[in-house]
């Protein structure tokens, strides 16, 4: 099973985090501008990580879409300030994988 993006900002670097979230948003963009419910599954690890990280959230994701495209700009900001998200929510759980912390859909 393929781990989420997150999963390396996650065992790696907070600084990642942002050109990690950037290159995933550019990549997906397509796909995402169809269905926002696929945007809020894909984003819901990189809330989880910013959190743990101890990032400000709100602002991880502020910053990450004025980088990325237009076309998701709202739904990522408005994503970023919510404050109910959980990885279980998501569909998303928290494993120690051959590498370490891992994100995986269920």
């Amino acid at each position: 099973m393929r781990e989420h993006p997150a999963s390396a900002v996650l065992r790696d670097s907070a600084q990642l985090l942002h050109e990690t979230l950037v290159a995933d948003l550019c990549s997906g963009e397509q796909e995402w501008v169809r269905d926002e419910r696929d945007l809020m599954l894909a984003l819901a690890p990189f809330h989880d990580c910013a959190r743990r990280l101890g990032l400000d959230v709100t602002n991880v994701f502020r910053s990450a879409a004025e980088d990325g495209p237009q076309s998701l700009r709202d739904g990522v900001v408005a994503f970023g300030a919510r404050d109910d998200v959980t990885l279980q929510a998501f569909g998303y759980t928290l494993v120690t994988g051959p590498d370490g912390p891992c994100y995986r859909f269920r």
